[in-house]
């Protein structure tokens, strides 16, 4: 029952992580590398390869999200069965690889922090 608890609580967490980017969803991810002078992607999905591959974001961690995707592809489309012990896993162990993309954005962009100098 405890389980039960702690992903509700995680889950009302990120509702409200998500609600707070509700206004940012009308600008393609393209755009965003586009803005970085980056290269867009093949593939929608593919964004934080491209991050990995420029190193905005560390490999493994790209990897990682990259199987997010994937993941969550999968669940939205019910391609497979799907197995609770594994959705049960990625919202235990996987919610930290938000948090590591945070920091690793904002050392890439020191400005998103609030922390950076002002210009002259």
């Amino acid at each position: 029952m405890q389980d039960i608890r702690i992903i509700a609580t995680r889950l009302k967490k990120l509702d409200v992580y998500q609600r707070g980017l509700l206004p940012f969803l009308h600008v393609p991810p393209e755009e965003y590398l586009a803005h970085l002078g980056l290269r867009a992607p093949d593939l929608q999905a593919n964004v934080f390869a491209v991050l990995g591959v420029e190193s905005i974001i560390s490999a493994g961690l790209a990897r990682r999200v990259v199987g997010m995707v994937r993941f969550r592809n999968i669940l939205v489309q019910d391609y497979l069965d799907i197995d609770s012990d594994l959705v049960k896993g990625h919202l235990e162990q996987r919610l930290s690889d938000f948090q590591q993309f945070s920091r690793e954005i904002i050392d890439q962009f020191p400005a998103l922090s609030g922390d950076a100098p002002e210009s002259p």
